[in-house]
C-alpha cells in the first residue's frame, strides 16, 4: 500500500485501511473504492493523507525456448475511448439547454396562465373581504387556480418556477401567492396534513392583505424608508388581523399568521416583539416563506439572490430569529436539492458541487473545471452567486 495526500486522489483508487477520524468515526472502510463525492467527504474532514492499494504489475509468464511459428497480424482496432467523469462545460451546456426549454415550453406556458388566474382570483378574494362579502371568500376559493401548481410541483422546483412566474411583478398579489406556495412546501417537509397544509396555505394567501392599507408611494419606493414610512409599513400586520377578524369562522391560524409573520423568536420583530413559543406555528413558517420570497425576488435597485446567498443570510442570524426546528428543515432541504448542480462563483468561475457540507450548507464543497476541489467552508473569499 502507498499513503498518498487527499489533494493528489483520483476516482478509482482503493482504500487500503479504514479511514477514522479523530473522535474515532470510521468514515471509509477499507477495500472502497474512491469517488468525487467520497474524495469530498475527507475533504470536509479534514483527512490530510490515506493509504491505498497498489497495483503490482502481473507477473511475466517464461518464454520457451523454441521458435514460436509466427502470428498472425491483428487487426487494428481503435484503443477504447478512457471513461471520464463528464466535462464541466458539458454540465453547464446541459443546464442552460435545459433551462431555455423550460422556459419555453408548453408546461411553462400553462404554468403562465394558472398563476396570473390565481393572481387575479387573490385579488377578487381580497376585494370581497374588504368590501363585506365573506360568504364569497372560502378555502375553495382560495386555493382554487394554485391547486394545479402545488399538486404537480412539490419541491424547490416550485420556488424557481415562481421566481420565473412572477417576474417583474412585485404586487401585494404576487407576493403573497408565492409565500403560500413556500409555505406548503416547507409545510410537507415537516409532514402536515393535508387538511393543515390547505390551511398553512390560506394563511399565506391572506398574510399581507394588510398592506392594501399603506400608500402605494410608500410601498413602491426604492430609497431608504423614513422613520414615519417604516412606522407605516409596520402596521400592516394589525390591519390585516383587524380585516380577518370580521370573516366568520376563519381559522385562528390564519389570524397568528397575519398578526405574527413579522415577529422573531429573540424578539426583534413586530409589532408585539414576541418571543419563542409565543409565535403561533403557522406564523413561524409564514415568516420563514416570506423573508425567502422577498430575497430571492429581483428589485429596481438590486438583482435576485441565489439560494445560496440566501441560506448564506439564514445561517447568519437565522437560528435567532426563527423556530430551529422550521428553518433547519427549509435550509437543508433547498441546499440538498442543488447537490450535483452547476454553480457560478464570485470569481466568475463555474463548478459542480459535489457535498454539501451539514455544518455550513451555503457553502458546500465544489468541483473546479480544471478538476479541483475547493471547500468554500475554508474559503471564505469565494462563494456561489447564482445555480443553474
Amino acid at each position: 500500500m502507498k499513503r498518498i495526500p487527499v489533494a493528489k486522489l483520483e476516482p478509482g483508487m482503493t482504500v487500503a485501511e479504514d479511514i477514522i477520524t479523530k473522535r474515532g468515526q470510521i468514515i471509509v472502510e477499507r477495500g472502497t473504492v474512491l469517488n468525487s463525492t467520497l474524495i469530498a467527504r475527507l475533504t470536509f474532514y479534514r483527512i490530510e493523507s490515506i493509504c491505498i492499494e497498489e497495483k503490482d504489475a502481473a507477473p511475466v509468464a517464461p518464454v520457451e525456448e523454441k521458435k514460436p511459428e509466427p502470428a498472425p497480424v491483428p487487426e487494428k482496432k481503435e484503443p477504447a475511448p478512457e471513461k471520464k467523469e463528464p466535462d464541466l462545460n458539458t454540465y453547464v451546456n446541459e443546464s442552460l439547454s435545459t433551462t431555455s426549454k423550460v422556459l419555453v415550453s408548453e408546461e411553462n406556458h400553462t404554468a403562465q396562465v394558472i398563476y396570473a388566474k390565481t393572481l387575479r382570483s387573490l385579488k377578487d378574494n381580497f376585494k370581497n373581504i374588504l368590501s363585506g362579502n365573506y360568504s364569497l371568500v372560502t378555502r375553495e376559493t382560495l386555493l382554487g387556480e394554485a391547486r394545479q401548481l402545488f399538486l404537480t410541483h412539490s419541491s424547490v422546483k416550485l420556488f424557481d418556477l415562481l421566481r420565473t412566474l412572477r417576474g417583474n411583478d412585485d404586487t401585494v398579489y404576487a407576493h403573497s401567492v408565492n409565500v403560500a406556495m413556500i409555505a406548503r412546501v416547507l409545510g410537507k417537509w415537516l409532514k402536515m396534513s393535508s387538511d393543515d397544509l390547505d390551511t398553512l396555505t390560506s394563511a399565506g394567501m391572506l398574510h399581507d392583505i394588510g398592506k392594501v392599507f399603506i400608500p402605494s408611494d410608500i410601498l413602491a419606493k426604492t430609497g431608504k424608508l423614513t422613520d414615519e414610512e417604516f412606522a407605516k409599513i409596520k402596521e400592516h400586520p394589525l390591519n390585516g388581523c383587524k380585516v380577518l377578524k370580521k370573516i366568520p369562522n376563519l381559522d385562528a391560524r390564519i389570524l397568528s399568521a397575519a398578526l405574527q409573520h413579522h415577529e422573531r423568536f429573540d424578539g426583534s420583530g413586530y409589532p408585539r416583539h414576541l418571543t419563542g413559543d409565543e409565535i403561533d406555528d403557522f406564523a413561524a413558517i409564514i415568516a420563514i416563506a416570506d423573508v425567502y420570497d422577498a430575497m430571492t425576488a429581483s428589485r429596481s435597485y438590486r438583482s435576485a439572490k441565489c439560494a445560496f446567498e440566501v441560506i448564506n443570510d439564514f445561517e447568519k442570524d437565522g437560528f435567532q430569529k426563527y423556530n430551529t426546528k422550521f428553518i433547519m428543515t427549509f435550509l437543508e432541504h433547498i441546499a440538498n436539492y442543488y447537490n450535483n448542480s452547476i454553480v457560478m462563483l464570485s470569481n466568475e468561475q463555474t463548478a459542480r458541487i459535489i457535498y454539501i457540507n451539514p455544518q455550513a450548507l451555503s457553502m458546500p464543497i465544489v468541483k473546479l473545471q480544471n478538476g479541483d476541489i475547493l471547500d468554500l467552508s475554508r474559503d471564505r473569499d469565494l462563494h456561489i452567486v447564482s445555480t443553474m
